[in-house]
């Protein structure tokens, strides 16, 4: 049922424009460069004591402003957490929270005129860890324009990251004038920072994002004791007799699990920014860094799959996705990811007859599970 990997896409996004791979680690020592992750990290930032680019500037971490900007920074990074509209971005094993919160503290100083604080967004940018006064490990923070290329942030995404930080500047008190300060500074960001002002530019996006994708899986109005009637995968699959008997043992924490999973895959799939593999638990409550979802062989393996077993559950999300007016090529799009022949192998098991070998189903949207 879980089957919807596709390969991983590595990404963390940060309210003020940073992510977790804009907030690097502390340069290697004697000037040696640390092997990057895929965006160049390490070339000549930071090389040889706290000489050249990068190099240390110190923030006194007891100041009045940077005590508030640690529990502003806390407390947005916990407002981003819970909002499901953006959370997505934050949930990947990648994320160094710790990083994030340094990078974020480092930005919002320097534009409050913070002594010692000296982020310019770019390779000379550096910032000490003001969430841990014994460490002062440089960190460096690169810039806003190659930090999110890729990312694929949305002009509402943006939005709902802006609303985190003010509720977080409101409920530590940030006296208004500052709070214009800090806004007006990211909102200089903006063209930086989002890459789809359209809001429906993936398919990720015009499922409605982690909020659309869990509507279709489980929905609020999906209770599966009532029934397939329901817009969501869930319930359908839950009501259908030929294969709900794979999920009888199921308690609410495992159908949530499940959901959890299938959220990230199907974002993954579309161009979410969760990656199948590398939750940590920053935004799920079954998934986490020791209990990461597993992959398709090693879930399925001796249940007994069958093919016609393995179409019912894809037509049922079709049909899910059909009836909250997805788009019909967005819905082949995903059907073909759910039919490629690689998942096939990982979950189907047996043949439906004697006759067949076992392959992948003879996918057909039109087919009905639902059908007498």
């Amino acid at each position: 049922m879980k089957r919807f990997a596709i390969g991983l896409v590595a990404t963390a996004l940060l309210g003020l424009g940073l992510t977790a791979a804009g907030c690097e680690p502390p340069p290697p020592a004697e000037g040696e460069g640390e092997e990057g992750e895929g965006e160049g990290e390490g070339e000549g930032e930071g090389e040889g004591e706290g000489e050249g680019e990068g190099e240390a500037s110190t923030i006194d971490a007891t100041d009045a402003t940077v005590v508030l900007l640690r529990a502003v920074v806390t407390d947005f990074i916990g407002n981003t957490a819970a909002n499901t509209s953006t959370n997505g971005f934050f949930s990947n094993e990648s994320l160094d929270a710790n990083r994030l919160q340094n990078c974020l503290v480092h930005q919002v100083a320097t534009v409050l005129g913070v002594a010692g604080a000296n982020y310019a967004g770019g390779a000379e940018a550096s910032a000490n860890d003001v969430y841990d006064v014994t460490n002062l490990t440089p960190i460096l923070c690169r810039d806003m324009v190659s930090i999110h290329a890729g990312l694929g942030v949305s002009e509402d995404q943006f939005t709902f990251l802006v609303g985190d930080l003010s509720g977080a500047m409101e409920s530590n008190f940030v006296d208004q004038p500052t709070q214009t300060t800090i806004l007006t500074a990211l909102g200089g960001l903006h063209d930086d920072i989002v890459e789809h002002p359209l809001n429906n530019e993936t398919i990720y996006l015009r499922l409605g994002g982690k909020d659309g994708i869990n509507t279709a899986l489980n929905g609020e109005d999906c209770d599966p004791a009532t029934g397939g009637n329901q817009d969501c995968f869930l319930a359908r699959v839950l009501a259908d007799a030929s294969i709900n008997g794979f999920f009888a043992a199921f308690s609410a924490d495992d159908v949530t699990r499940l959901t959890e999973c299938l959220q990230r895959q199907l974002a993954e799939a579309t161009g979410g920014p969760d990656v199948y593999f590398e939750s940590n638990g920053l935004a799920e409550t079954q998934v986490d860094g020791t209990n990461q979802c597993q992959s398709m062989l090693d879930i399925h393996t001796g249940l007994g799959i069958t093919d016609a077993e393995y179409e019912s559950l894809d037509l049922h999300l079709v049909d899910a996705l059909t009836a909250l007016g997805v788009l019909p090529d967005d819905i082949t799009t995903i059907a073909g990811v759910l039919t490629g022949s690689q998942i096939c192998k990982d979950i189907i098991e047996l043949a439906d007859d004697a006759t067949e070998t076992t392959a992948c189903a003879a996918f057909d949207p039109d087919d009905d599970p639902d059908a007498p």
